[in-house]
């Protein structure tokens, strides 16, 4: 009876057994090999590009002046509203004119005294020169008379030059623009007394168009410049050397001038030298003493591997490039040196390879170490 019983409970445990193995051989059938992702890859566009320089600059005035009130005086009138626009020669200010008037006016009644002084001197000189000739008079007496004669030639030149300074006072007293451009405030309302003790500051005239824009850059950068775009300023505008400005809220660098001037004289503290160039600025974007970005144009090109901008991502180890493998499309991470951008494309120091095929479509689909489906969109000449 035992041994019937045991023999059942041995039938049982193998018919689980066997059931445990059916059921864990569906169960892995069940399960399906997962497929590559597909993405869009393409190889680097090989291309000249020429190199740009970008570095940050301030912008200033080709000429900006201080009105300054060169004589004594009340001021009488205002000839401008704030902020205007001026030419050159026109009046901004008036400063009371009676005593320069009257200054003049005395040079030149001393100035005709002087002139008919030196009438009756002449005169007096050319009598005894013909009484000496009788013996009438002596040699001494025309000695004397020519004298006062040169005395009062002598007197003329000074009213001339006292009337002279006396026209040029009054004139100081109407203050004009020596350049065109826009007119600060008045700093001085009419009423004050200006030029007491000082050159009382009127106002400022501004220049806007074109505008200066300063930088400094490097002895390699500036080494390059000279080689290529001549050693003086009238060399290098005949040879087009440019550079682009913008601004921080701009996009790009819309705004094209020349580079018209290096400095004589390297800074030994920071290795570098000024430079200046000269950007158009007729619709007045561009305001003394604004910051801006700038990008000079290398004279040289080189060809260059290119990538979508969009393919390089970024993680704690820098920038970085996913490539797929030629025989097994597996996905590597590729750390890449980047250079500048070029429309939407990224140039590729080093890391890459020509003929390399990279992932910028499906990134988010790929992992490293695994395979993908890959789906060739471009080759290196195509894909633009």
């Amino acid at each position: 009876m035992e041994n019937t019983t045991n023999q059942k409970r041995m039938m049982l445990l193998l018919a689980g057994v066997v059931l445990l193995g059916v059921f864990s051989g569906c169960s892995k059938k069940a399960v399906p090999k997962p497929a590559a992702p597909e993405v869009t890859v393409a190889q680097p566009l090989q291309k000249n590009v020429r190199r740009f320089y970008d570095l940050t600059g301030n912008t200033e005035a080709v000429e900006a002046v201080d009105i300054r009130a060169r004589v004594e005086g009340f001021l009488e009138k205002v000839h401008f509203e704030d902020g205007a626009d001026v030419t050159e020669g026109d009046v901004l200010f008036t400063i009371e004119q009676d005593l320069f008037v009257a200054d003049v006016e005395q040079a030149k009644a001393v100035l005709e005294s002087a002139i008919a002084e030196r009438h009756r001197a002449q005169a007096d000189l050319d009598r005894v020169e013909m009484a000496v000739k009788s013996g009438a008079v002596s040699e001494q007496e025309v000695d004397l008379k020519r004298a006062e004669r040169d005395i009062a030639v002598a007197s003329v030149a000074q009213a001339e030059a006292s009337l002279t300074q006396a026209e040029l006072q009054l004139s100081y007293t109407t203050v004009t623009s020596p350049v065109s451009g826009r007119v600060s405030r008045r700093f001085v309302d009419k009423g004050n007394l200006v030029g007491s003790g000082e050159k009382t500051l009127l106002t400022r005239v501004v220049r806007f168009d074109p505008i200066y824009v300063y930088s400094n850059i490097s002895e390699t950068l500036m080494s390059q410049i000279l080689k290529k775009s001549g050693r003086t300023d009238q060399e290098r505008r005949e040879a087009g050397a440019k550079l682009f400005v913008g601004l921080s809220d701009e996009d790009g660098y819309p705004h094209e001038g020349v580079l018209n001037f290096i400095d004589n004289r390297l800074d030994a503290t920071t290795g570098t030298v000024q430079i200046r160039g000269t950007v158009p600025n007729e619709k007045r974007l561009l305001y003394p003493g604004m910051f801006v970005r700038l990008r000079i144009p290398s004279l040289t090109e080189t060809e260059s591997l290119l990538v979508y901008e969009k393919a390089i991502g970024t993680d704690l180890g820098g920038k970085f490039i996913l490539i797929v493998g030629q025989e097994d499309n597996v996905v590597e991470r590729r750390y890449v040196k980047l250079g500048q951008l070029y429309e939407d494309m990224r140039v590729i120091k080093n890391g890459l390879e020509a003929g390399e095929r990279y992932i910028y479509k499906g990134i988010q689909r790929a992992r490293p170490g695994l395979p993908v489906t890959p789906k060739e969109e471009g080759t290196t000449n195509e894909h633009q």
